[in-house]
């Protein structure tokens, strides 16, 4: 270091770890703390925006002091050095044995320092070692399960924490310091398991503060992040008490131990597209997010729909921003970021809805890592990765019943017009398969005009040619059938996708099951992609496509028929080919005469259908 001559303001930074002269701790366990913590400091120093080289430093055994350059914005250092602290000491943590595992006392001040041919010297340094000896730091620190405890001087806090709300002044609690000489005010924080915050700051108290248990984020602002659930919900109640059984208790602080052995609560909600997936869990999620103090998080991860998937990145940097993470103090590897996130959660007790996932990869780096959180994850994939590693809870949604696809239709059309032509109703529940979303567009259509009777628009589903183009008449794609299928197309494997193309050409019933999968491999063994719902279950254990979904494979078949059978087939008025693109097949498709074998409702072909190539 340069000598330096003189006084000037600086920041001082005390940093002391805990137990480091334990008897279990050896010599090299000892070196390796002592590495660890080098290394911790000197990386968040450089993100606070104080280079580690360019600080004044010495070594204390078990601790290490260092001055901050003059020129260093405080504000900037304060919010950002100590969730890299965090960060840095979970992944120092993470990777050792517990004899080497680091958890650390800080103290902060800034003063004058006065420099000379010995070192550095002032009251400012002596005040940040008595603040980082005080006996309500190591009580808190103690009783924390996180692995950082910080005070600050009065002085600090008053002057720079107050006015920085990236550093949530909120949390931090006065607490009184005798230490030696010394007597003064100190105030305390645990960034990864903070106090419940205060609007205003408390006067200092006589002894020291108690830890509570309700938990919440480093900020004075709860994240409620839930988009606005559809007003007619209807239905779904065993679905609703299935969720509801799974919510964490609040085991209270006597519960330390039996807390810590829990785990997270995870469930997973999967279903066909139009299912109403999205639609119960931001229902269920508005109904009970009051039981989760800390905050509800809530990220769309665009796993089906248009454009490509949410990265975990994309996801985790929103988290962070949510809790109160400045910016540039946000990792840029996914596993820091994780990492990150997860000591944030820590200790708290927040509720997570992941809408819309693609797969258990794009999950996982957004899980918390400890009891009282609960996530509730919605996808079309049936996510068996995340049930068998994770223990997820699965939920799968099927059709709505007769009562509750007419409960709906009530709700959205009313109920004088739904008694008025009760049969009308019962058809349009028919033809619209009693899938929610096809049902809740019908229904809206006889709702926004009112010269427009049921029985008509049933009159317009009638025709399986045209069907899905007026499902899909919305003016958003997001609510149109033919696109809600698509994006499920658009995931499937090759393999996969050709079949479902060529189901779409079969003129008949729908194929058994062990006859389809006779022609790919990919249906003995599907690869994870493939287990999305195209095919919605029901209660009558039909185990054919619902008619919408056998609808889309004939869109899709349409667009690259096979030469052998684009040449031989005659498409049929009332065979699904014919449910899309009528026009189309009509001109593509020259009016052939009928073998036997095509009247009785089979094809032949010159040579047997190619199987899929693996």
């Amino acid at each position: 270091m340069t000598s330096r001559r003189g006084s000037r303001h600086h920041l001082i930074v005390v940093a002391d770890v805990e137990g480091f002269g334990d008897p279990q701790r050896t010599g090299p366990h000892q070196r390796a703390v002592r590495g660890g913590l080098y290394e911790v400091m000197e990386s968040a120093f450089t993100a606070a925006g104080a280079p580690w080289d360019a600080c004044y430093r010495e070594d204390r055994g078990d601790a290490v002091f260092a001055i901050a350059p003059a020129e260093v914005d405080k504000e900037a250092f304060v919010e950002t050095l100590l969730p890299s602290l965090v960060m840095g000491l979970r992944m120092h943590n993470d990777t050792h044995p517990d004899p080497e595992r680091i958890r650390l006392r800080l103290a902060l001040h800034a003063g004058e320092v006065s420099y000379d041919q010995h070192g550095v010297t002032s009251s400012a340094l002596t005040l940040a070692f008595r603040l980082c000896d005080a006996p309500p730091l190591k009580t808190e620190l103690t009783a924390s399960p996180g692995v950082l405890a910080v005070i600050a001087s009065n002085w600090l806090f008053d002057e720079v924490v107050r006015h920085t709300p990236a550093a949530a002044p909120a949390t931090w609690r006065p607490v009184p310091v005798a230490v030696k000489e010394t007597t003064t005010t100190g105030w305390i924080t645990l960034p990864d398991h903070p106090y419940p915050p205060n609007p205003v700051p408390a006067a200092v108290p006589t002894g020291a503060p108690a830890v509570g248990w309700s938990r919440t984020r480093s900020g004075g602002v709860v994240p409620r992040q839930l988009p606005a659930a559809v007003r007619d919900f209807t239905g779904r109640t065993e679905h609703l008490a299935a969720l509801d059984t799974l919510i964490p208790s609040d085991p209270g602080p006597e519960s330390l131990d039996k807390q810590r052995a829990r785990s997270v609560v995870i469930t997973a909600v999967d279903g066909a597209g139009g299912i109403g997936k999205t639609t119960l869990a931001l229902h269920w999620a508005h109904r009970i997010q009051d039981r989760f103090p800390d905050g509800t998080l809530h990220v769309n991860l665009r796993g089906y729909g248009p454009g490509e998937p949410a990265t975990s990145a994309e996801a985790l940097g929103g988290f962070l921003r949510a809790l109160n993470v400045a910016p540039r103090a946000i990792p840029a590897e996914v596993e820091a970021q994780s990492a990150l996130l997860r000591s944030l959660l820590a200790g708290r007790c927040v509720l997570m809805v992941l809408d819309n996932a693609h797969s258990a990869e794009q999950i996982r780096p957004l899980l918390p890592g400890t009891p009282g959180c609960m996530v509730v994850v919605t996808s079309r994939d049936s996510l068996t990765g995340l049930v068998v590693t994770d223990a997820a809870h699965r939920l799968t949604l099927d059709l709505l019943t007769e009562q509750e696809a007419h409960d709906l239709l009530i709700g959205i059309i009313g109920a004088d017009r739904a008694a008025a032509e009760p049969e009308a109703v019962d058809d349009l529940i028919r033809r619209c398969a009693r899938l929610p979303l096809a049902l809740r567009i019908a229904a809206s259509r006889v709702a926004a005009h009112p010269h427009l009777t049921v029985a008509d628009v049933v009159a317009e589903l009638a025709d399986d040619r045209t069907r899905l183009d007026i499902l899909s008449d919305t003016g958003d794609e997001r609510a149109a059938i033919r696109t809600v299928f698509d994006w499920s197309y658009q995931r499937l494997p090759p393999e996969q996708a050709r079949l479902f193309r060529r189901l779409g050409l079969h003129p008949g019933p729908v194929p058994p099951r062990r006859r389809s999968a006779r022609r790919t491999t990919a249906c003995r063994h599907p690869p994870p992609a493939a287990r999305t719902h195209q095919r919605a279950p029901d209660r009558s254990r039909r185990r054919g496509p619902i008619p919408l979904p056998r609808s889309a494979a004939c869109l899709r078949r349409r667009a690259n028929p096979p030469p052998r059978l684009h040449r031989r087939l005659r498409p049929r008025p009332r065979s699904p080919a014919y449910l899309v693109y009528p026009h189309r097949l009509q001109r593509r498709l020259p009016a052939l005469p009928l073998s036997p074998a095509g009247a009785r409702g089979r094809c032949r072909t010159s040579s047997p259908v190619p199987p899929c190539q693996p």
